[in-house]
């Protein structure tokens, strides 16, 4: 599928993560990208 849709990152974009067959690994990466991005909710702690 790279030689299709060939990325300019080294590591897969979130594209293929979202459409990667793995559905565990795929919430982990999302809610840790989320988090990352997102500043601490306080009714979340």
């Amino acid at each position: 599928y790279i030689s299709r849709q060939p990325s300019p990152f080294p590591f897969p974009s979130p594209l293929s993560l979202s459409l990667s067959p793995t559905p565990s690994s795929r919430p982990k990466l999302h809610t840790h990208t989320e988090h990352s991005l997102l500043p601490p909710h306080p009714r979340e702690y």
